[in-house]
């Protein structure tokens, strides 16, 4: 089964998109964490929707213990279709992870990666 995020280029820093039609609910809520401050700019179908913890996950590379994610949400007022896009703004050496918050509030993990952007 394909995943449903996908690194598009990493020419200006790692941008990913979101298929937003492989989740049931209109509005999905995603949580994007890194170790170097978890900060994106969004380019389309996502809105800032404050911070939240996950705990109890494995450690990854530089990833260890809670996770302090930003919550992203696909909003139907600035969508355009199915798909969400997103860049991630760290730069160095880093890993990060994203996962889906179902409507239950439970995360999923839907990717991990790590980059040496300088």
């Amino acid at each position: 089964m394909k995943s449903p995020i996908e690194l598009l280029s990493i020419i200006h820093g790692a941008d990913y998109e979101i298929d937003l039609s492989a989740f049931p609910e209109p509005e999905p809520v995603f949580a994007y964490c890194d170790d170097v401050g978890s900060m994106v700019k969004i380019h389309s179908g996502l809105l800032e929707a404050g911070k939240r913890t996950i705990k109890n996950q494995p450690d990854y590379m530089w990833l260890e213990g809670p996770r302090e994610c930003l919550l992203l949400k696909a909003s139907l007022e600035c969508r355009d279709g199915d798909k969400a896009t997103f860049r991630s703004l760290g730069i160095g050496e880093f890993c990060l992870e994203i996962y889906h918050i179902d409507q239950n509030k439970i995360p999923s993990l839907l990717r991990q990666d790590d980059f040496c952007f300088k």
